[in-house]
């Protein structure tokens, strides 16, 4: 188990350095679960589920990441939402935020479970 959270820092610094380096404010990160919901490549164990364990970047583990392949692929998701407001001069958006969603996903290594 601490072999999970270890992991779960290590993806989560990663999110927090690219943000910071953007000078966006980490409060302002909230949850973007994956729709549909990702199937768990190991279906009696709740590592696979997804869950934001400490911040509300939702992190899904040992997740199946395209069934229409062969072998299937699993691995990891991550995942948040950000709001931004943009000026867009001449247009009737100007000023108005708006949510970007963020995602990214990388496959394990290992054989899948599933």
């Amino acid at each position: 188990m601490a072999q999970i959270f270890r992991v779960t820092a290590r993806l989560e610094n990663a999110v927090y350095s690219v943000t910071d380096a953007s000078n966006l404010d980490r409060n302002l990160i909230t949850q973007n679960p994956p729709s549909p919901t990702p199937t768990s490549a190991r279906p009696s164990s709740a590592v696979g589920a997804c869950s934001p364990v400490i911040s509300s970047i939702t992190i899904c583990r040992s997740v199946v990441l395209n069934t229409a392949t062969n072998p299937v692929q699993c691995g990891v998701i991550v995942s948040f939402k950000y709001p931004f407001q943009f000026y867009l001069p001449f247009t009737s958006s100007t000023c108005k935020q708006i949510t970007l969603a963020a995602q990214a996903q990388s496959r394990m290594e290992t054989k899948c479970a599933a």
